[in-house]
């Protein structure tokens, strides 16, 4: 029900923002008041994604939900950039 709820404010109040930057956001998790996201597209390495998460994500999830105590950035690589970075070293 939280994450149903959480989804909602995210599509609503802060997708349409990055995706106007060409960026999106992926909910990962969320535990004890800490939300985990995972940046895409734009947003996934950009050197603002730090300032981006704490101002308008974090700030945002905060004034709709007490309970959230904080978010986090899951910095990963994606499945898609290995492989196209392993057809570039084979080259």
């Amino acid at each position: 029900m939280k994450m149903d709820i959480l989804k909602n404010i995210i599509d609503q109040k802060i997708r349409p923002r990055l995706q106007s930057h060409d960026g999106d956001v992926q909910v990962v998790d969320v535990v004890d008041g800490i939300v985990s996201v995972k940046l895409i597209g734009a947003c996934s390495g950009c050197p603002s994604a730090d300032l981006t998460t704490k101002v308008l994500i974090e700030d945002e999830l905060k004034k709709n939900f007490p309970w959230v105590q904080e978010v986090r950035i899951i910095n990963e690589v994606s499945e898609d950039l290995l492989e196209m970075a392993r057809k570039i070293l084979k080259k």
